[in-house]
């Protein structure tokens, strides 16, 4: 293709973008995209319109959406861009504050032009069966997305959100790598310069098993303190606005720290902390690979000090017995649950509460309003050496104290976590047997549902049976 023909090529785009575009530009662009640069090119706009949200949903005037802005500013001239808002102004758009000002109006305005430009000319597939080599996923590097609504392809940019903490969605690549994502988080697949995979996390937590890439194109993890080059391996990775720790269960991982560019090999069994913090001696130590801390096997709630920071649910209520946690709505997810739910250890920055066993035992001091039945929910990650790749959510029923005993006074409950009644991966629920060997609960939860029963917990207490032998009655199952 020669340089006059590059030129009416790019012509007809702009005058695409900007919605002036007649039916001769419209076959123009149609050829241009069956180029594998020019598609190329589009799609490079239409991953702007990822950053361009991204900028958005973090407040007006990010330097993410100023710098996309600018780079437009800089390809385009200014009379394109007022026409692409112009071509917006009869659309109904929401609402927005008075403040926000002319940039983020273009950015709104663009990121929906490049949103119809992906859907009318990219034409990412609408067929759930499509795969590797097909339309929309040329190069491998774009997953499908796992998760309680079902399964689909992703679109390069788009991004992902899980906003519960005990929900989790998986990204499945062709090649065998999975993703699996543990809420709250925000994640962006997309397809790296030379066609490798990219991942953006802003925060979150995530699990990965990696199958081996090509060493010119690994696997890019991008987080706001670090990026992450995986060749293949299995790693978990707690990404926030200040710092990202690596953990890596098998292989080796570069982890290269944004601020200063300094760079750290993490291998098995270790792990590696990236600061924004740059070059300070507290920085640089913690960017050193060091071995993974030991979890212990027991755990114990403690409200000496009143709730923990980042309590989930619950309201601390005194009682003539001690400090208690009385149950309330968590707010979140599809269920609604009133419930107790701990804090989130891993996101917390510790590596969980503790390791389970075949033998592990949960030990419960609690009263209700009224007799129900009780579900106890942990969510798990995996830790080295356990059996299971990734994590889960687990699941114990509780029956309800008969009617006929009932006094809404306090009563333990000891529950064997080694055979859960369900389990929960990828966004669905399974009840195949699984062993707990190695996963490390990092969330607990006991809830009646969406009914208020009046649950008040005064002790959580996680440890093995032997350990307990003397407090548990010599027959399985759950006691009263």
């Amino acid at each position: 293709m020669n340089h006059d023909s590059n030129e009416r090529d790019r012509a007809a785009i702009d005058r695409f973008l900007d919605g002036t575009a007649d039916a001769a530009d419209l076959r123009r662009v149609e050829r241009a995209i069956d180029d594998p640069r020019r598609a190329a090119e589009l799609r490079a706009l239409v991953r702007l319109e990822g950053e361009l949200l991204a900028g958005g949903r973090t407040g007006g005037g990010s330097a993410t959406a100023d710098a996309a802005l600018t780079r437009i500013e800089d390809d385009r001239s200014a009379r394109i861009a007022d026409a692409v808002v112009r071509s917006l102004a009869d659309e109904p758009t929401p609402a927005r504050p008075a403040k926000l000002g002319r940039r983020a109006a273009l950015a709104a305005g663009i990121s929906t032009a490049l949103a119809w430009a992906w859907a009318v000319f990219v034409r990412p597939a609408a067929d759930p069966a499509v795969g590797p080599g097909e339309e929309g996923f040329e190069t491998g590097a774009l997953p499908r997305l796992v998760g309680d609504g079902g399964e689909r392809p992703l679109r390069d940019g788009e991004w992902v959100d899980v906003a519960e903490a005990d929900r989790s969605i998986e990204l499945r690549y062709a090649d065998g790598t999975s993703v699996l994502a543990f809420g709250p988080a925000r994640l962006c697949a997309r397809t790296a310069e030379g066609g490798g995979k990219e991942l953006a996390v802003p925060h979150g937590l995530f699990s990965a098993d990696v199958a081996p890439q090509a060493a010119e194109r690994p696997l890019r993890v991008v987080t706001p303190a670090a990026t992450l080059s995986v060749l293949g391996t299995t790693l978990d990775v707690a990404a926030a606005a200040d710092r990202t720790r690596l953990d890596v269960g098998a292989g080796r991982v570069a982890i290269t720290r944004t601020a200063d560019g300094r760079r750290a090999e993490v291998g098995a069994g270790q792990f590696a902390t990236a600061s924004t913090k740059g070059t300070t001696a507290g920085a640089d130590a913690e960017l050193r690979p060091a071995p993974q801390p030991a979890v212990p096997d027991a755990w114990a709630m403690s409200l000496s000090g009143g709730l923990p920071p980042g309590w989930i649910a619950g309201e601390l209520l005194p009682t003539p017995d001690g400090p208690a946690v009385r149950s309330r709505s968590d707010g979140k997810g599809r269920e609604r649950n009133v419930a107790v739910t701990t804090y989130n250890a891993w996101g917390a920055g510790e590596v969980a509460l503790a390791r389970l066993h075949g033998d592990s035992l949960l030990t419960l001091r609690l009263r209700q309003d009224e007799p129900a039945p009780l579900r106890v929910m942990l969510a798990t990650r995996a830790l080295p050496g356990a059996d299971a790749r990734f994590g889960r959510q687990l699941y114990y029923d509780l029956p309800a104290e008969p009617a006929e005993s009932f006094d809404g006074g306090w009563r333990t409950l000891r529950v064997p976590l080694g055979v859960p009644d369900r389990h929960r991966r990828r966004g669905r629920f399974e009840r195949s047997p699984i062993a707990v060997t190695g996963l490390a609960p990092y969330i607990v939860q006991v809830t009646a549902g969406e009914r208020d029963v009046g649950l008040v917990v005064r002790t959580m207490l996680l440890n093995r049976f032997a350990a307990a032998a003397p407090l548990v009655e010599p027959a399985a199952g759950v006691s009263a």
